[in-house]
């Protein structure tokens, strides 16, 4: 299932362009390690080679985000970087990697690379490496720093954008929440007042991908979340109190549906979208009203 609660302090179709992602900011890779003589590859050259496909006499340089303890305790799998900036999940399939390397150091911010990579599609038609031969591994220590903690987050945004452009509201959602809990492992009081502002306009944006995503899966309690997440970062999101509206107008809570499109409309007068779910959630509030007047009159007549 999806990631859409995070108790951190950060983190259907819809009627207007606020129900798409956000737009996707560029990253820049750290510095990679490479072997003399060996070229490297990205993921996209990868994909141009084809599935099971090796890049022979290259290798893919990757940062790891975390490990993934979603399938088993002993976790081989990982999210990981590209020096494109592009995120994908490995999976290893061997039990013993020693002693070409250590499980204990796949943690974040450390560097491995692959020799003779190749792309690999799993179950849930994700793209990514499967590794079966830990001599091909090198894993490599980095310090993690604030910035690059930012940079994953960004990763896994880009990453959820795509899931979401093909519909894949759930996949979408993990990688959203993926990218909260990198930021969340950001204290904000030793790092800089701009390293702050960066996480938090992250996050926001992070926040209201998830809420459009769980809108789309009918998820109204998360995605009501999200927004209120997005609210306390940016209160005047007006993109987060329209996904509010929507989420309160689909289970019927038709008067804060009201309240919260007319603060978004107060955030964005011109949008069309949030004008058009302002007329109809009052006329909806109007014809219920009628209705329920009408059936007060006829209770008191009878009598």
């Amino acid at each position: 299932g999806g990631l859409f609660f995070f108790d951190s302090p950060i983190f259907g179709s819809l009627l207007c362009t606020m129900a798409t992602p956000e737009e996707q900011t560029p990253t820049s890779p750290d510095d990679t390690v490479n072997e003399a003589g060996v070229g490297e590859v990205t993921f996209a050259e990868l994909d141009s080679l084809g599935l099971e496909t090796p890049a022979e006499g290259k290798q893919i340089t990757l940062e790891i985000m975390y490990k993934v303890m979603t399938y088993w305790p002993k976790s081989k799998q990982l999210r990981v970087v590209d020096s494109r900036g592009e995120a994908r999940n490995v999976f290893m399939y061997f039990e013993e990697p020693e002693p070409h390397f250590d499980f204990e150091d796949m943690i974040a911010g450390n560097v491995m690379t692959v020799q003779a990579p190749r792309a690999h599609v799993f179950m849930d038609q994700s793209l990514g490496l499967r590794l079966d031969d830990p001599k091909a591994i090198r894993v490599i220590k980095k310090k993690l720093l604030p910035e690059t903690r930012i940079r994953y987050a960004e990763a896994e945004k880009a990453d959820g954008t795509l899931c979401f452009g093909k519909k894949k509201w759930e996949m979408a959602a993990d990688r959203y929440g993926y990218g909260l809990q990198q930021l969340d492992e950001i204290n904000s009081e030793a790092v800089s007042a701009e390293v702050v502002e960066k996480r938090n306009v992250l996050a926001t944006a992070l926040h209201l991908n998830a809420a459009a995503g769980t809108l789309n899966m009918k998820k109204y309690k998360e995605a009501i979340y999200n927004c209120n997440k997005a609210l306390a970062l940016n209160p005047a999101s007006a993109k987060a109190y329209f996904r509010m509206a929507e989420a309160q107008h689909a289970t019927e809570e038709l008067e804060n549906a009201e309240q919260n499109y007319a603060k978004a409309l107060e955030l964005s007068p011109e949008d069309k979208g949030i004008k058009k779910a302002l007329a109809a959630v009052r006329r909806e509030i109007a014809e219920r009203n009628a209705v329920q007047s009408s059936m007060f009159k006829g209770m008191f007549a009878k009598k």
